[in-house]
């Protein structure tokens, strides 16, 4: 028993030591057929390319090039993004390979028996097969192999690049980046007729550069509020789409034959690199329809001028869309003042006036004593040829703000008037009276036009800073 068992010991030993010995040669017949290298294993001349297709994890894309433009092999409708196409044939245009495997005789070990990806690439020449294998984690390249018997390992992992959402290469529209903006208009469910005009004298404040055209008479539009839908407007992707093959009857369907809002816009995009801009001349068309669901909500359609695309919006996007009114845009603050330019005020509270004028501290300075010891100011500010801390005051003003255009309703009890004289020749003044309307708002009309609400205890600050003020005087 003891002869055998030793026997039995030592075949195991003697097939263990076979085993080693397999393995080993295995390696180094393996290691062996590796070398290192940084060598172009392949070239593809975009210009030579006549059709490419892949298959990517079962699913499968192909696309062909016909008059120089690209199109789907199995839709010749579907809008192919012609730059996207450029930038994928651009991984096959120079592959570098880091390391060669020769002789390779088990392909399955770097995932080339099944490849994940198989690109057939045909040229005016030739058919070139690409398969993408495993991706070594430890070096951090992929495998791949053209069929020339060897396999390849790349450091430009091609398969990122690989997608199989044909949607992915679409030409989608996109809405503009406008850098600088001509004209604006809205109709429909708002309204504005909106232009840019820097040079423009239309109030008494140059703070604003963008006006509402309403028919002979042009109406201030906040610039921050202008740029800011400017800028929603070009963040807002249009991806969501309902067809690319826009019929008349599809138009109609959809309510884009009547839209609830038409956005136009004519401007140009800010300069490039080499300081060449481009004109813009959008225009997009907004729709609403009630698809009889139980909802209430209704569904958001969008068509950018006459393409064939008709995108589904989201409620959101619809929201700051059509924040377009001249409501939306106007500016809110009830004087906008730059105070350098003022010459004087007046206030009328409760009955009484109180008249305040301004001096440039160089001018005030004359009227000075010598021993008189005067904090210097930009602008000081004389209630009856005393100087008076005015800051509190100025600060109130440049506070009220309106929280609700519209007309308020008829008041005719007025809680206090405030007249700014400014240095312009066409509009050296502005007035606005406020009247009391109910316990949390007051009605404000500026230059005889009303303008909104405004909330009541705006209004308290600026008078008990103008009362505190003159409590002061001697």
């Amino acid at each position: 028993m003891t002869r055998k068992r030793n026997l039995m010991i030592m075949a195991g030993i003697l097939v263990l030591l076979c085993c080693v010995i397999g393995i080993e040669k295995m390696v180094t017949r393996h290691t062996d057929s590796i070398n290192s290298t940084d060598e172009v294993i392949l070239e593809v001349d975009q210009d030579t390319v006549t059709d490419i297709s892949w298959t990517y994890d079962g699913d499968s894309l192909a696309f062909e090039k016909t008059d120089g433009s690209w199109y789907d092999s199995d839709d010749g409708d579907f809008p192919v993004n012609q730059d996207t196409m450029t930038d994928f044939l651009a991984c096959f245009e120079e592959v570098h390979a880091t390391f060669i495997i020769e002789d390779v005789d088990d392909y399955s070990q770097y995932g080339l028996e099944d490849p994940q990806c198989t690109v057939t690439i045909n040229t005016d020449d030739e058919e070139i097969v690409v398969s993408l294998g495993d991706y070594s984690t430890m070096d951090e390249q992929r495998y791949i192999e053209i069929g020339d018997g060897k396999v390849y390992m790349i450091e430009e992992d091609i398969l990122e690049s690989v997608t199989t959402d044909r949607d992915d290469f679409m030409q989608q529209d996109e809405t503009p980046s406008v850098a600088t903006l001509e004209k604006m208009t809205v109709t429909g469910g708002a309204s504005l007729n909106a232009v840019y005009d820097a040079d423009g004298s239309y109030s008494y404040t140059d703070s604003y550069n963008y006006y509402n055209v309403d028919g002979k008479e042009y109406l201030s539009l906040d610039d921050t509020l202008v740029e800011s839908y400017l800028s929603t407007l070009d963040s807002v992707e249009l991806t969501d789409y309902v067809t690319y093959t826009a019929s008349d009857d599809d138009i109609e369907e959809y309510g884009l034959d009547d839209p609830a809002y038409t956005i136009t816009i004519k401007g140009a995009t800010e300069e490039d690199s080499d300081g060449e801009a481009w004109d813009i001349d959008f225009v997009l068309y907004i729709a609403t329809v009630d698809e009889g669901s139980d909802s209430d909500d209704e569904t958001v359609y969008a068509r950018v001028g006459d393409s064939s695309i008709i995108y589904q919006l989201s409620s959101d996007d619809y929201e700051s869309l059509t924040a377009c009114d001249y409501d939306d845009l106007r500016p809110t603050e009830v004087f906008s003042i730059e105070w350098s330019d003022v010459t004087s005020l007046s206030f009328e509270i409760d009955g009484s006036t109180y008249d305040v004028d301004t001096m440039t501290w160089k001018e005030y300075k004359k009227t000075l004593k010598d021993d008189d010891d005067e904090e210097e100011a930009d602008i000081v500010y004389l209630i009856d040829d005393q100087r008076v801390d005015f800051d509190t005051v100025t600060e109130a003003i440049e506070a009220l703000t309106i929280n609700s255009f519209d007309d308020g309703g008829d008041t005719d009890t007025l809680e206090m008037s405030v007249t700014i004289n400014v240095d312009n020749d066409d509009y050296p003044s502005v007035t606005a009276e406020i009247y009391r309307y109910d316990g949390d708002d007051c009605l404000v009309v500026v230059d005889g036009e009303t303008v909104g609400l405004m909330s009541r205890s705006s209004m308290a600050d600026l008078k008990e800073a103008v009362t505190s003020v003159t409590l002061g005087l001697e």
